[in-house]
């Protein structure tokens, strides 16, 4: 076959489609190649043309050939000229729409009969030819098939499908089989009768969350014209649970050739236990608890059925509190999804109320129950970004007995970030003995216990192993690790996670003078920035996280490399999303400090950055050391900044920006940007006072002394500006006619 005349056609998530006419018969083909030639792509191909080869059926798309096209791997189909279904239905009756669907329920019975799965059915995968007045569906593109007999290649939590039309299963990464095919093809049989899909959601995310969390909407309350018997069909197909749909497709098959022959269906009714149902599987856990203890109660004169009573009654009372917190964990990340705005007030009522109702629970009970809900408490504190109070609520699940892997993975990841934490606390001693101490201390408190839970958990998932990696100190190793991680139904922890530890990185790169490396991991770290933003919009970790990441492109130009841009526009959303946190507080204050400090040095106003700043942080903060050194470092920046344009000495404004920064050093007497701020700072107050006749050199020296400390002569950066302090020293005390070569004999020392 000569593929010589291939021209290309579409573009497609695993490459692209190329047209060509077949040499040898005059008839176009479809040619699809892979975008990738690696072990796993070449095994995907392999497996989807061992599948086709199995498939012989009018309504499904043949295999022509499996061979190679400019090095890598490509498949030849014919070329079917057609539109997608729901194009080619979009204005026909029901019973045609049936009857066309029927042929693709039968071509699904064929290929699952056969050992395989679509795994990827939507109306784009359905293309449609007229067979003189009948319309025929061909099913196209077995890309994501399986066999079920063969070993699976993709990795469990990956989503692999099309948002909307994917089972909840698949949604949430678990393996797919059949079930899951009906699903799809539920979802397309709503979308023919109903004009629109069973979810609604502007974006993919949102949309594949409503499909795990939500129960499809009647066909009949948007359809009432259908008949009954067809509104059960598409329902039972788009149960969320795949044990209460239909099992195989034979069953869907005859139940839509019923309600063409107007027969029989074998789909449940949709009466009043049917929707009672549905309401009950939302039903919170805590009403479910009570009446199973309750109904538990009524036995007691049972001795003989007491034990095994209660032993169901404890699984279902697990399994509601199960379902009850994903649903919860559901609910936030919508909120999450949701365009950028303050969601505080909506997550106090979704989360506190279920916590204090599990601790209600909790308290109510002991043994299992007490211990599921204690595990319940935990995992809704790590959905809302508290992994510290999650800790101690999960460790009292564990130790009660429910040690399970995915307990234990929690707990892992809770202590690595109390862990990170108390290493970032023990860097402000103010000497290598008690920082030596504080390693120690954070080490035997959350270091050991993180690695053990991890290990114990799920060792060989990206995010446990990105973890270890972090907790032995190799951060570009979790980082390769993270950028490997697959997509999942919320990937924002893993997203998060490997955002911090980029900045940790740039941080670390600032701090030793390494301004070119941290400017290309900040650009090699924009688009990560911009996929958490667009994925959690209002969730505050994204927009903290990415403030940050502003702030270190305005260090990263003060440290005179040159970046696109240093407006702090994610800061700006962050004071919409929460601006009243702590946390949040300190970050933009840092990042509008750098972002005042960069204009001054490139003679641009900084006096706007100057404003939005103190906003943050404050004029006087002197009730938060932190704070207070942020005011000093922007008062230091307004100071210069008036020095120089209106040409007077300010040093009441220098000795207020200098005593912010002495109060936050009382706190981090090892903050290597702290120290830098406060000499310059005291710098410029020795100058001025000189200026203004009096004494400087009592300040020079307070300075000097703050960078000859040990903890200072760690960082080159401090080194260097030991050296300049010492430098303009002996330049000031030389214009004035003082001795001056002694001071500059110890700056070439230094």
């Amino acid at each position: 076959m000569d593929l010589s005349t291939a021209v290309p056609y579409a573009q497609g998530a695993t490459g692209r489609v190329l047209k060509a006419t077949d040499d040898s018969t005059g008839k176009l083909v479809a040619i699809k190649v892979w975008r990738r030639d690696d072990p796993l792509w070449r095994a995907r191909w392999q497996r989807e043309a061992d599948a086709l080869r199995r498939l012989h059926h009018p309504n499904i798309c043949p295999l022509l050939d499996a061979r190679e096209y400019e090095g890598l791997p490509a498949l030849v189909f014919p070329f079917v000229e057609g539109q997608p279904i729901d194009l080619a239905l979009r204005s026909a009756p029901w019973p045609a729409v049936i009857e066309c669907m029927i042929s693709v329920v039968d071509a699904m019975a064929h290929a699952h009969a056969a050992g395989v799965i679509h795994r990827d059915l939507k109306p784009a995968n359905i293309l449609t030819t007229t067979v003189g007045e009948r319309i025929h569906p061909v099913v196209v593109d077995f890309g994501l098939a399986n066999a079920n007999d063969e070993q699976q290649l993709t990795i469990e939590g990956q989503i692999l499908g099309t948002p909307g039309y994917l089972a909840p299963e698949q949604a949430q990464g678990r393996p797919a089989d059949g079930r899951s095919d009906l699903y799809s093809l539920g979802v397309i049989l709503f979308q023919l009768l109903a004009g629109r899909l069973p979810h609604q959601a502007t974006r993919s995310t949102e949309l594949l969350l409503r499909t795990i969390r939500d129960d499809a909407p009647l066909l009949q309350q948007l359809r009432p014209d259908l008949p009954e018997a067809l509104g059960r069909v598409v329902q039972h197909c788009l149960e969320r649970e795949p044990a209460r749909r239909y099992q195989r497709a034979e069953e869907l098959l005859a139940d839509l050739r019923a309600v063409i022959a107007q027969g029989r269906v074998s789909a449940p009714r949709v009466g009043p236990l049917y929707r009672l149902r549905r309401r009950l599987r939302r039903a919170p856990w805590l009403w479910a608890a009570l009446a199973t203890s309750v109904l538990a109660l009524s036995w007691v004169g049972w001795a003989g059925w007491r034990s095994s009573v209660a032993q169901r009654q404890i699984a279902e009372q697990s399994r509601q509190l199960e379902r009850q917190v994903s649903t919860i964990e559901r609910d936030l990340q919508l909120l999450f999804a949701a365009p950028a705005h303050d969601i505080r007030a909506q997550v106090v009522q979704i989360s506190d109320r279920a916590i204090g109702e599990a601790q209600a629970l909790a308290q109510l009970n002991t043994g299992p129950i007490a211990a599921a809900a204690q595990a319940a408490i935990g995992r809704l504190h790590v959905a809302l970004g508290r992994p510290l109070q999650a800790i101690e609520p999960l460790e009292r699940a564990w130790f009660a007995g429910m040690q399970d892997p995915q307990l234990a993975q929690l707990l892992g990841q809770a202590h690595a970030a109390a862990y990170l934490e108390a290493v970032e606390m023990a860097r402000r001693q103010a000497d290598d003995d008690a920082y030596e101490e504080a390693l120690r201390a954070a080490e035997q408190a959350h270091g050991e216990p993180a690695r053990r839970f991890l290990a114990a958990g799920q060792p060989d998932e990206p995010i446990a192993r990105a973890l270890m990696a972090r907790l032995q100190g190799n951060n570009q190793q979790a980082i390769d690790l993270l950028d490997a991680q697959a997509d999942t139904i919320w990937p924002l922890p893993t997203l998060l996670l490997n955002l911090g530890l980029r900045l940790d990185e740039i941080s670390a790169h600032l701090r030793e003078g390494e301004a070119g490396a941290a400017a290309q991991l900040h650009s090699d770290s924009a688009d990560l920035v911009t996929r958490v933003t667009e994925l959690a919009r209002s969730h505050p970790e994204v927009w903290r996280l990415s403030c940050r990441y502003d702030g270190l492109a305005a260090g990263i130009r003060q440290a005179g490399v040159a970046l696109s841009s240093v407006d702090l526009v994610h800061c700006e959303t962050l004071a919409r999303i929460d601006p009243e946190r702590h946390a949040h507080r300190l970050v933009a204050g840092r990042a509008y400090v750098r972002q005042a400090n960069w204009l001054y040095l490139t003679g641009a106003d900084p006096r706007p950055a100057i404003a939005k700043g103190l906003r943050w942080v404050g004029d006087r903060p002197a009730d938060d050391a932190e704070l207070a050194g942020l005011s000093g470092a922007l008062l230091y920046a307004q100071a210069i900044h008036q020095q120089q344009v209106q040409g007077e000495l300010v040093p009441e404004l220098l000795q207020r920006a200098a005593s912010g920064l002495e109060l936050a050093l009382q706190q981090q007497p090892n903050d290597p940007e702290l120290l830098s701020e406060l000499a310059r700072t005291l710098q410029q107050l020795a100058s001025a006072r000189y200026g203004l006749g009096d004494d400087g050199d009592p300040v020079f020296a307070a300075a000097i002394a703050r960078l000859r400390q040990p903890a200072a002569q760690r960082y080159l950066s401090l080194r260097l500006a030991l050296v300049d302090l010492l430098v303009w020293q002996g330049y000031e005390r030389s214009i004035r006619g003082l001795p001056a070569a002694e001071i500059l004999d110890q700056a070439l020392a230094e």
